[in-house]
């Protein structure tokens, strides 16, 4: 599923014919940037890292070349691949500790070498491969420490400018929910407590060992847990002033290639750091660390394949949009995810001629040199209103934006599971999107969660609808059951049974009484992908009322008040709160709503509340079933 997201309202009335509804703008991160570019010469300029698995020895060879494509530093997997893995074996005599380790003799010869030839930002990455231990496990937790110690050790004498962790391949861990915590012995602020207190003392079993360490890390997510880890990291570097710093380093921007939509998210980042540490961490924050975008203009199997392309999500132009911005928003450091990419020309036109050399399923790219052109050339929006908001936000100046980047960042409420997720939308768009009752009440639900308080009641709090009639599922494959006609579509008749995926189907009354307010279709039909399903309920009012109908869906939907097709969304990705709204006049009676939502993989629900223009509960209308 599409990974973007986007809020936006819709004003439409009931017809009698199918009405396919498109969002008023597209993603503000993908709108074309129509501007032009400068040279950077007299803006300050963040350095380019890549992430890469790569062999010493191939690094070595090859450092001149990557800074002549114009990257200053590698971000180097494959020394020790998970936080439980010991560093120290990796030459296969784990009896060997420093200097005496063989690998660490050949990292710190390349790193001197790679220093010499201008690839002076090298960092050895660690991930999060293998599940973290139980937070409650003192004898597990004192492995942990020591192994994240040893790789700052290793890191530190083999000439790497840091560590980076890359936290985000266990995010199921970081969900307060998650089936793993029992909560027997503890409570959430427990939890929430247990884990900044092993990660403050990591951090600082890492900085004794290695002072000025410049710390990385990958969140992959802003899930609750990862921003109590964030949270320890920052406090304790903060309160040894390390002069290193923490750099979170985002993937968001990937598929992003709008200048001021970069530089926006970055400073969305920089709001969730100061609400969410101390004022010392904070001051600390804007002296010493950073927000590091990445880009991802090539790659085998990028999220975004387009046909015309070949192993490319974005142009050559594209990337040059995308590229302008990450170097506008970075502050020290920016980044290029290759996935199955060699950057190197000798080693990509090699797949072309000897295919069968491709061992590791490298993609090839025809066009390689011209995405190289756009990192060798490190042009600039030439905007000078543009740059100098830029460095604003790049020293953590957190005020509205709006009026100069013309579009606005807004906290959501996402399910079917229960999230809170950062969007953007066009500044036209923001009045409606956030309606005072529902921006404010989920930005005080946020920090309630990050104390640690009990979930809210969703449901309560906003009058969504859970209780529904629901049947299916019913087929989807390629996505071809969002058109296809099935029973529901012709006739409502409570009482039939008819085929469906699983064989026979019927209507059933379904409660989903999950707090988080969203009908989690994937809990309750046991064929839940590439399937679809119907929810079938009514809206009574004692006279004619014009309402809003507020839905968000994952994936797709459409949607009948009184038999006419009012609302048709295309597959999309989270169920986010109020993320359609639909203005609809019912008229006195009993009217019927018969919604119709497709799932392609993973997640399947929806959110779906009646309102008045203000977002509140319209209290004259009654749902029932």
């Amino acid at each position: 599923m599409n990974p973007g997201l986007i809020l936006c309202s819709l004003w439409i009335f009931a017809a009698q014919s199918p009405i396919v509804i498109n969002p008023l703008v597209e993603e503000p991160g993908k709108i074309p940037w129509k501007g032009s570019y400068r040279s950077s010469e007299e803006f300050p300029i963040p350095k380019t890292l890549l992430f890469w698995t790569i062999d010493p020895e191939s690094l070595e060879k090859n450092a001149a070349e990557y800074v002549r494509i114009g990257f200053n530093g590698i971000i180097a997997g494959g020394i020790q691949n998970d936080w439980s893995d010991d560093v120290w074996a990796r030459d296969g005599k784990p009896y060997t500790i420093g200097e005496q380790d063989e690998l660490l003799q050949t990292w710190k010869r390349v790193n001197d070498n790679c220093r010499q030839k201008g690839l002076d930002s090298n960092f050895l990455k660690v991930a999060y491969y293998q599940k973290l231990p139980d937070w409650f496990n003192d004898p597990a937790w004192d492995i942990y420490r020591d192994r994240l110690k040893q790789a700052a050790i290793f890191a530190k004498q083999a000439g790497f400018r840091g560590v980076a962790v890359d936290t985000e391949y266990v995010g199921e861990q970081y969900n307060y929910n998650w089936a793993g915590y029992s909560y027997d012995r503890y409570n959430r602020k427990d939890l929430i407590e247990k884990v900044r207190q092993r990660m403050r003392d990591s951090m600082s079993d890492m900085l004794d060992a290695f002072p000025d360490m410049e710390f990385i890390t990958f969140p992959g997510g802003d899930h609750e847990i990862i921003v109590d880890i964030l949270k320890a990291w920052i406090e304790e570097a903060a309160r040894r002033d390390a002069s290193g710093g923490v750099h979170l380093f985002t993937e968001w921007t990937y598929l992003r290639d709008n200048p001021n939509s970069i530089l926006l998210h970055a400073q969305t980042l920089h709001r969730q750091i100061k609400r969410l540490v101390s004022p010392k961490a904070w001051d600390y924050w804007r002296r010493r660390c950073s927000v590091g975008p990445a880009g991802w203009p090539i790659g085998k199997e990028v999220p975004s394949q387009r046909p015309e392309l070949q192993a490319a999500q974005f142009t050559p132009d594209e990337f040059r949009s995308q590229f302008a911005g990450l170097l506008a928003a970075g502050r020290r450091y920016i980044w290029i995810y290759p996935h199955a990419v060699d950057y190197l020309p000798d080693n990509n036109a090699q797949l072309a001629s000897q295919p069968d050399s491709n061992q590791y399923k490298i993609a090839y790219v025809p066009n390689l040199n011209e995405y190289i052109q756009v990192l060798r050339q490190r042009l600039i929006p030439d905007d000078d209103l543009l740059l100098k908001n830029a460095l604003r936000i790049r020293e953590g100046d957190v005020s509205d934006r709006t009026d100069r980047l013309g579009i606005s960042a807004l906290l959501c409420l996402a399910g079917p599971n229960f999230q809170f997720r950062t969007i953007q939308v066009e500044q036209r768009d923001k009045q409606r999107a956030s309606d005072d009752f529902i921006s404010q009440t989920i930005q005080r639900l946020q920090i309630e969660r990050w104390r640690g308080e009990a979930d809210p009641d969703i449901r309560s709090l906003f009058g969504v609808q859970t209780e529904w009639n629901l049947i299916g599922p019913f087929e989807n494959k390629e996505g071809k059951g969002f058109d296809a006609v099935y029973p529901p579509e012709k006739e409502i008749d409570l009482k039939a049974k008819v085929v469906g995926a699983d064989g026979e189907a019927a209507w059933e009354i379904w409660n989903c009484d999950d707090l988080c307010g969203a009908v989690d279709l994937k809990s309750h039909f046991k064929t839940n992908q590439w399937v679809c399903a119907y929810a079938l309920g009514y809206l009574t009012v004692d006279a004619e009322t014009s309402v809003q109908i507020r839905v968000g869906v994952n994936d797709a939907m459409k949607m009948w008040i009184g038999g006419d097709l009012v609302f048709v969304k295309p597959p999309d990705s989270l169920a986010i709160l109020d993320n359609w709204a639909i203005p609809v006049t019912l008229k006195a009676g009993t009217t019927p709503v018969l919604l119709k939502i497709c799932n392609e993989e993973k997640d399947w629900g929806f959110y779906f509340r009646v309102t008045d223009e203000q977002g509140k509960t319209n209290g004259k209308v009654k749902f029932s079933l």
